[in-house]
């Protein structure tokens, strides 16, 4: 296979909001945008004519765009929360859902808000990381409640960052462990202290950051040409210009059943991409690859040619707790 090829699309398996993002507006399922499209208007006049388009108008209108960028949207609702379709409500219901709902008091797709008593100590000065790899953590235990052989033999088979087994728990996560024990009375087998280390080490290394967007449509007011005899002025027409936002307006967590799986090359030959609307990942070739070849991903931004060893050395032993001795760092 050659450079640029995809190789496969994968749905994550658990996903996790940032700590600022506006959770109501997204799915808990996918993080996507519960609304694809926000309007910006170049002037009054555009604003005018949009509000006194007729319902079914702008309906057509904005379904012509989302053909174009994104798949459609089939709002679905399940115990009071608002997912994106009803592939992403069953996925739900079916992963943690159903098993979270008795302990779930308000409708809000944070579980630092849902179950607070999982985050003691949680605080805006937490870093997004901490909080993250204990809400995955979470989620994946709820999923083993219903799957327990198949998700403990996947979780068990992460790698995990180097922790030391004797050092003792920090105040918040023996909190964290209790409550997490209480929450799931059946899964005691694999909430010992020592696992419960493994567990949130492994889940911390191998989730991915992600990003969805949101389409702009920018309205304007274009003038036809003034007329040359005294016929009548024509009218102004709705001028319409789309665009993807650069900037993300859902940021989160996930875990993937095969990405997560990949190990770490400072010269990976894979890439991962996240459509703008969606936490799906789309995994390419980043160099042409043969039939039994190891696939390796970047878990750190490679986007500087002079970056140094040192400097990526240093990123990866800060963030991931290891040296690495892939081939473009021996030779350097």
């Amino acid at each position: 296979m050659s450079d640029g090829d995809l190789l496969f699309v994968e749905a994550p398996l658990v996903t996790c909001f940032d700590a600022d993002n506006i959770s109501s507006h997204c799915c808990p399922q996918c993080l996507r945008q519960l609304s694809d499209f926000k309007f910006r208007f170049a002037s009054p006049e555009s604003e005018e004519l949009l509000h006194s388009m007729p319902d079914e108008t702008l309906t057509q209108l904005k379904s012509e765009l989302a053909a174009q960028f994104a798949p459609p949207l089939h709002i679905t609702e399940r115990h009071g929360f608002r997912f994106c379709s009803t592939s992403c409500a069953d996925e739900a219901c079916d992963a943690w859902l159903n098993v979270l709902l008795p302990f779930i008091s308000t409708r809000d797709a944070r579980l630092v808000n849902l179950l607070p008593s999982l985050f003691p100590g949680a605080t805006s000065a937490q870093p997004d990381r901490e909080r993250a790899s204990t809400e995955l953590l979470t989620l994946l235990i709820a999923r083993n409640v219903n799957y327990p052989e198949t998700w403990s033999r996947w979780v068990s088979r992460l790698a995990y960052a180097a922790y030391s087994p004797d050092q003792p728990l920090l105040d918040h996560e023996i909190l964290q462990l209790d409550n997490l024990r209480s929450l799931f009375p059946s899964q005691l087998h694999l909430l010992s202290e020592e696992n419960f280390k493994r567990m949130k080490s492994a889940v911390d290394l191998n989730a991915f950051s992600i990003e969805t967007n949101q389409i702009t449509i920018s309205l304007g007011i274009e003038h036809a040409p003034p007329p040359v005899d005294d016929s009548p002025s024509p009218s102004g027409q709705l001028s319409v210009h789309v665009e993807v936002d650069d900037a993300a307006v859902s940021k989160g967590h996930a875990l993937y059943r095969i990405g997560s799986f990949m190990n770490h090359s400072c010269e990976p030959n894979v890439g991962m991409v996240s459509p703008s609307f969606s936490s799906r990942a789309q995994w390419s070739l980043l160099k042409p690859a043969r039939a039994g070849q190891e696939l390796v991903n970047s878990y750190i931004a490679l986007d500087d040619a002079n970056q140094t060893r040192a400097e990526r050395q240093h990123l990866l032993r800060l963030h991931y707790k290891f040296n690495c001795t892939c081939n473009r760092c021996v030779a350097e």
